[in-house]
């Protein structure tokens, strides 16, 4: 593993790297009930995608979610 080395010469001498989640079939299932449940409802968007941060001033986040919020079928 290529991070190994500089760990290394620091003095850490066991490094671990936690398995990814993209290739656990469960998390391929559920990924796929949660597209398949977004497409049979009909909307562009979910409601939360919509929903400011409190406090949020940044005119790009809310020209983002204004326009998938505002995208046709």
């Amino acid at each position: 593993m290529p991070s190994e080395r500089p760990s290394r010469s620091c003095g850490v001498e066991n490094i671990r790297r936690a398995e990814s989640l993209n290739g656990n079939p469960l998390f391929f299932k559920a990924l796929a009930d949660l597209v398949q449940s977004h497409l049979k409802s009909n909307k562009t968007c979910s409601r939360q995608l919509t929903l400011r941060c409190p406090l949020c001033v940044n005119p790009t986040c809310g020209q983002t979610k204004a326009f998938f919020a505002n995208q046709k079928l």
